[in-house]
């Protein structure tokens, strides 16, 4: 039986040993704007870790998508930043990143355009002490 696109899409490396912490690489960096329907699956303010990423947005957090790494996982980006992955891209992605950026930010994601970029994984992040719970928001 073949997953649902929303497994797909929920799909999460959950190995335990999970230890990438420091390592880099060159890899494409892309951006969407969250908020969206044409750019997003489902509701297009909640990411596929259920995080009201719109509103973490809104509070000046910066998100990314990636399928590479575990939810939670904090990117140093170069010429970006530190973005924390909360969100999946599509699964032929398998080993690039795509920038959050607000659904105001079209032309900004639009002028970001595709970027090989180095790419650092810095390891896990707290997100449930930053962001509101979903439900409190909506």
């Amino acid at each position: 039986m073949q997953p649902s696109a929303k497994e797909n899409r929920n799909q999460v490396e959950t190995k335990k040993d999970f230890n990438d912490t420091g390592s880099a690489s060159i890899r494409e960096v892309t951006a969407y704007n969250v908020g969206d329907p044409k750019q997003n699956q489902g509701n297009p303010c909640i990411s596929a870790n259920g995080e009201n990423i719109c509103a973490a947005l809104n509070l000046g957090f910066k998100r990314c998508a990636a399928n590479f790494v575990p939810f939670g996982t904090q990117l140093y980006i170069a010429q970006y930043g530190v973005c924390t992955v909360t969100d999946r891209m599509n699964r032929r992605y398998r080993n690039r990143v795509d920038i959050a950026m607000k659904v105001t930010e079209k032309d900004k994601a639009l002028q970001f355009g595709l970027k090989k970029l180095k790419v650092t994984v810095l390891g896990p992040s707290d997100l449930k002490s930053k962001i509101p719970a979903v439900s409190a928001l909506e």
